[in-house]
């Protein structure tokens, strides 16, 4: 004889889990006395070019640079056809952006940092290139060109410039919180978004010098 047992089901409660991502920090303090290696404020880098070189940056990471320092170079990083005193490479996704924000370095400075494209032709202070889920903030950007009014040929500059070429849709870009002034441009506005397609979620809000 065949007994058939109970069974007893118990309701299963699945709960969806959205995973941020946490990433890894990039320091940089132009005010350091030497060249870190960028993994914490007391080994951070002091040029932006170590920033500009480094690996593609990751869903997560932040890219903080001291309050108080300047950033500055004669050989800003090329990114397709235009150049950026500060050109981080990579993407962020909807688990976790990538951030370029202030930090205090101990200096118990409260300026924002300066980004200086020193008003160079075709350059921006700050440029992401075929990038999406960025956030830029707290920062002064300045790209001042002071020969402008004894120059008659045309100019391109930008504080900062975020600019796409590819055929698809690019996400989430946030740019707050920052001064920039280019008031050196000849054509261009401080703020200038130069895209060939479409960004989406693309939040703006900042002060114009």
């Amino acid at each position: 004889m065949h007994f058939l047992k109970k069974m007893r089901y118990v309701p299963l409660l699945v709960i969806p889990l959205i995973c941020l991502v946490e990433g890894g920090h990039v320091y940089l303090n132009t005010k350091a006395s030497s060249n870190g290696g960028g993994s914490s404020p007391n080994d951070a880098y002091n040029n932006v070019v170590s920033v500009n070189t480094h690996a593609a940056f990751q869903a997560g990471d932040s890219i903080l640079i001291a309050r108080g320092c300047t950033c500055i170079t004669k050989s800003p990083a090329i990114r397709g056809p235009f150049k950026g005193i500060l050109a981080p490479k990579g993407s962020g996704n909807p688990s976790g952006r990538i951030t370029i924000d202030a930090y205090d370095a101990n200096n118990s400075s409260t300026a924002m940092p300066v980004i200086n494209g020193w008003g160079q032709d075709s350059t921006a202070g700050i440029m992401l290139y075929d990038q999406q889920y960025w956030t830029i903030e707290n920062m002064e950007v300045k790209n001042v060109d002071t020969s402008y009014l004894n120059d008659t040929t045309p100019s391109w500059r930008w504080g900062i410039l975020v600019y796409s070429d590819t055929d698809s849709t690019l996400h989430n870009i946030s740019i707050t919180g920052n001064t920039v002034d280019c008031d050196g441009s000849i054509f261009l506005n401080s703020l200038k978004f130069f895209f060939k397609w479409l960004f989406t979620v693309f939040s703006i809000t900042n002060k114009e010098s």
